[in-house]
C-alpha cells in the first residue's frame, strides 16, 4: 500500500508536534491553535495521518470552522494515499449522507478498501451492506465471509452480526465447509 507519510521528513515533524499540541502529550500543554497550525503544515505538504485528522476537525468545528465541504477534500486526499482509517470515514460519510451527497455504491468501495487492509470495522460494514437490499443484492453469504473475518480481532458488532446470521440459520458463506 501507498506510504501514509508522503508530507516527507517535515509532515512527520509537524504531525508529531500537531498531535502532541491537540492531546497536550508529554511536556507539551494542550493547545488546539498551535496544534492545528502543525497539523496544516504537516498536510500541506501531503502527509495522509494529518489530512485526516484535520478532516475530522473540520467535520466537528474543533479548532478550525465546520467545513464538509473540506472535510471531503482532506478525507479523500488520505483515503486516495491508502490510509485505511480515512477511507472508512469517507465511506461513512458517504453512504450516511452525512455532510456529502449520499452514494451507497461509492461508500461500499472505501469500505472494501479499507477492509482489504484488515480494518475489522469496515469489514463490518462491508458485511451489513450484502444484507442491505437498498445496497446490493442480499447475499448472507458473502456478509458472513467479512463477519467472519472481522470478529475474531474483537469487533463485538461483527461478533453479533455472524451470531444473528447463523441464528437466522442463514448460508454459511464462502470459505467454509
Amino acid at each position: 500500500p501507498p506510504s501514509s507519510n508522503s508530507g516527507g521528513m517535515r509532515g512527520d515533524r509537524d504531525y508529531d508536534r500537531g498531535m502532541r499540541f491537540l492531546h497536550g502529550r508529554g511536556e507539551v500543554v494542550m493547545d488546539l491553535k498551535e496544534g492545528v497550525c502543525h497539523l496544516k503544515a504537516s498536510a500541506d505538504a501531503g502527509h495522509a495521518h494529518a489530512l485526516f485528522e484535520l478532516g475530522i476537525l473540520c467535520a466537528n468545528g474543533k479548532g478550525v470552522l465546520w467545513d464538509d465541504g473540506e472535510f471531503d477534500r482532506l478525507m479523500r486526499q488520505a483515503a486516495n494515499q491508502g490510509l485505511a482509517s480515512a477511507q472508512l470515514g469517507l465511506g461513512f460519510r458517504l453512504f450516511h449522507g452525512k455532510g456529502i451527497p449520499r452514494n451507497n455504491i461509492e461508500a461500499l468501495r472505501w469500505y472494501r478498501r479499507a477492509a482489504n487492509q484488515g480494518l475489522a470495522d469496515a469489514m463490518n460494514n462491508v458485511a451489513m451492506c450484502y444484507c442491505d437490499p437498498n445496497v446490493l443484492p442480499l447475499d448472507h453469504g458473502e456478509a458472513a465471509y467479512w463477519l467472519r473475518l472481522a470478529a475474531p480481532q474483537g469487533n463485538l458488532l461483527a461478533q453479533f452480526n455472524l451470531d444473528a446470521i447463523k441464528g437466522a440459520g442463514l448460508p454459511p458463506g464462502r470459505g467454509t465447509a
